[in-house]
């Protein structure tokens, strides 16, 4: 079976793999007009600009697994732009996350804040539950949190629950895959 070369952006590229895709502009042959995506990462200090080739009138992206290798895990806007000579037009926007080579070691974590915060309180609370002190504090992804009753920690824990929820229920929708709520209608 032959490999098919997606027409779309990826929503998720792993560093360290080659990645490819290709863009059919009928309004913005190859021949004339070429294509660019600037990708930023979210928390603005990362970079690359990703230069598509000529493949007849359509736009091939590609690039080696060795450059994606030195991409910086994180989440990545990208702004697809097309120009031929002076003229210069944006075509779309979108965003994608850049995941860690599983086979690099490294100790860089995929998770968002909202889940480390999340993981961070119910392996504390897991420890708070053997202990004598009647007061507990923790710091996770940069914040700290003192908790002195039972009821401080079930809304800190369902609140942080919650949060990590609606970003896997987004992350299933982006994906075009059911979130499993319900939708209620009335008659």
């Amino acid at each position: 079976m032959a490999f098919e070369v997606p027409l779309t952006e990826p929503d998720e590229i792993i560093a360290g793999d080659l990645v490819t895709w290709k863009r059919v502009l009928a309004d913005f042959p190859a021949s004339t007009w070429t294509l660019a995506y600037y990708l930023r990462s979210d928390t603005g200090g990362d970079a690359e600009t990703v230069t598509a080739a000529a493949s007849g009138d359509d736009h091939l992206v590609s690039e080696a697994a060795a450059t994606t290798a030195s991409w910086v895990v994180g989440t990545y806007y990208w702004t697809a732009r097309v120009t031929s000579g002076s003229s210069i037009h944006t075509i779309c926007e979108g965003v994608f996350k850049i995941k860690s080579d599983p086979a690099v070691v490294t100790t860089s974590d995929d998770r968002s804040d909202a889940k480390i915060i999340y993981d961070a309180l119910i392996a504390a609370f897991k420890t708070r539950a053997t202990r004598p002190e009647k007061q507990y504090s923790l710091q996770a992804a940069g914040r700290s949190f003192t908790f002195h009753t039972l009821d401080e920690w079930q809304k800190a824990i369902g609140y942080w629950k919650s949060i990590v929820d609606a970003e896997t229920a987004q992350d299933l929708a982006d994906k075009g895959k059911p979130t499993g709520n319900r939708i209620l209608t009335y008659l």
